[in-house]
């Protein structure tokens, strides 16, 4: 896949993100059981509701995630069972 530029600022790729995201994020809770062991504390780079990769680091994972997936959608998980806050950002009104 050739690199090329991603308009992140518009209301569709954001739009498409945010399902990409809730989307992956549903799928992980349900595959969560069965990496839970191998791979806690690791970053499970997810697209179509699929784990494509687990790295050690958000720094290795954001890097692959960006190359493989140039037009921008895919998430990242921490895998893990315990919740983890995110400060203010947890109550932060949904743009829509």
């Amino acid at each position: 896949m050739a690199n090329r530029t991603v308009d992140t600022d518009t209301p569709e790729f954001r739009e498409r993100q945010a399902r990409e995201v809730h989307a992956n994020y549903a799928a992980f809770q349900k595959l969560l059981p069965g990496v839970l062991e191998e791979h806690r504390g690791k970053y499970a780079v997810m697209r179509d509701k699929k784990i494509v990769g687990f790295f050690r680091t958000m720094d290795e994972a954001g890097p692959f995630a960006r190359a493989k997936f140039a037009d921008g959608h895919y998430s990242v998980q921490i895998v893990t069972d315990e919740p983890i806050d995110f400060g203010i950002f947890s109550r932060a009104p949904v743009k829509r």
